[in-house]
C-alpha cells in the first residue's frame, strides 16, 4: 500500500468519525436528558437535528480547507 493510499484513508476516516460523531453525541445526550426530565422525544429530535447540523458543518469545513 502506497503512502498516498494511507492519506486518503486517512482523510475518508476523518470524514466518517467528525460527521458520525456530532449526530451520535447529540442524539444519545438529548435521550438522557428526556429520560432525566420526561419530556418526550423532543430533546431527542432536537440533540439529533443539532448534531445533523454540526455534522455537515464540521464536514463542510473540511473540505473546504481541502
Amino acid at each position: 500500500m502506497r503512502f498516498s493510499d494511507l492519506k486518503a484513508l486517512s482523510y475518508i476516516g476523518r470524514i466518517a468519525f467528525g460527521l458520525i460523531s456530532p449526530i451520535a453525541l447529540g442524539s444519545l445526550g438529548g435521550a438522557y436528558l428526556d429520560r432525566r426530565l420526561g419530556s418526550g422525544p423532543w430533546l431527542t429530535l432536537l440533540g439529533l437535528f443539532l448534531g445533523i447540523f454540526i455534522g455537515f458543518a464540521g464536514l463542510y469545513g473540511m473540505l473546504r480547507e481541502r
